[in-house]
């Protein structure tokens, strides 16, 4: 019991960190900093890039989805303008039923399909899928499509005089 005790036990103290283990504590929605920074940026291995997701997303790929999610909007709206003056025909029938039974089902609908769809994307934008293109090329083609609806549906509002 001489000194080598004593030595060890003073070791343990200066190795001893102040608070609570980070590593036991619950981090999912409650550390602000994953809110702002996300937490992985980039991947450890070179198998991971190929089909992996991190929980810090690229700027392009907020903006696209945002821009899919407010032109889903834009177009649900213009949809309805378009159908009260009966210039068009609600081409898709699950919509078209959802629209003649209730128009709120039908737009809470569309808008959380469409919603569960882009969190889908972001998530797993870096995953390639059929070992072919990478999911975020489906976001840029959604926004395209969205892009070309959005402007043939102002194109008929011109034309039905609204």
């Amino acid at each position: 019991m001489g000194t080598g005790q004593g030595l060890a036990e003073t070791m343990l103290d200066d190795e001893r960190r102040r608070g609570d283990d980070r590593r036991h504590r619950e981090h999912l929605f409650t550390d602000w900093r994953y809110g702002l920074t996300g937490r992985r940026r980039n991947f450890r291995r070179a198998e991971d890039r190929a089909n992996g997701h991190t929980d810090y997303y690229d700027v392009r790929i907020v903006v696209v989805t945002l821009g899919v999610f407010l032109l889903s909007v834009a177009d649900a709206a213009f949809t309805l303008t378009l159908l009260e003056l009966g210039a068009v025909v609600e081409a898709n029938p699950l919509m078209r039923f959802l629209i003649e039974m209730d128009v709120r089902v039908f737009v809470n609908l569309k808008i959380a399909i469409t919603g569960a769809g882009l969190i889908f994307i972001a998530a797993y934008s870096n995953l390639r899928l059929f070992n072919c293109f990478r999911i975020k090329h489906a976001g840029v083609s959604l926004l395209g499509i969205y892009c070309f609806l959005v402007a043939y549906e102002l194109v008929l509002l011109a034309h039905a005089g609204a």
